[in-house]
């Protein structure tokens, strides 16, 4: 159980020092919706659920999902998929200015990066 927690860690750490560039967009797209989830709450009259206890707690929990993405594979999920860092840079700076009312729905642009062909769209 420690190896395989050892193991678990040491490959979290490598990703997230910059080893894969696909996985490290992912935790900046997932920082940043944290970021600006717990900015706007702070900010009042926030209608959206906030479903974390911190920022750090989203942070921990969103990131999570990047687990499976990395330049060998960025859209997991699909036989075929297209994707593009571009739009995904896109997505990031999108969500880090995300008015606090449209928080409700993601950024256009985040739906856009990576596309699989079980989305019907590539």
């Amino acid at each position: 159980m420690f190896r395989m927690l050892a193991l678990l860690v040491s490959t979290t750490l490598f990703s997230a020092c910059g080893g894969d560039p696909v996985y490290t967009r992912c935790v900046e797209e997932k920082k940043a919706y944290c970021n600006r989830l717990f900015a706007c709450a702070a900010l009042g009259g926030f209608t959206v659920m906030v479903n974390f206890e911190s920022e750090s707690d989203c942070t921990t929990k969103e990131t999570r999902s990047c687990s499976q993405v990395s330049s060998a594979n960025a859209c997991p999920g699909g036989t075929s998929s297209s994707y593009s860092a571009a739009k995904q840079d896109q997505c990031i700076t999108d969500q880090k200015a995300q008015a606090c009312s449209a928080f409700a729905s993601r950024p256009t642009s985040c739906s856009t990066y990576c596309c699989t062909s079980s989305d019907g769209g590539c």
